[in-house]
């Protein structure tokens, strides 16, 4: 298990833990949030199952993981 900590520096703010797991070369990382006056679960997947070019990304669910909305993505590749 492992724990990701968020800083705000604008705000000086440590965030709660981001708490998750690696498994076959993809993390899992699961924290509550809120975004628009609701309750929501925030996961962050760090894939590296292409050493050469992984992918971090993140979604939302409002129905405690029944559905995610897959809202960001960032790909990278080596220069």
């Amino acid at each position: 298990m492992w724990s990701i900590y968020w800083a705000d520096s604008n705000e000086g703010v440590l965030q709660p833990a981001v708490v998750g797991s690696f498994e076959n070369n993809v993390a899992h990382f699961f924290t509550k949030d809120t975004f628009n006056s609701k309750n929501i679960v925030v996961v962050f997947r760090w894939d590296v199952r292409n050493r050469e070019n992984p992918i971090w990304s993140q979604a939302f669910t409002e129905d405690m993981g029944k559905t995610w909305e897959w809202n960001w993505y960032m790909s990278f590749s080596r220069l």
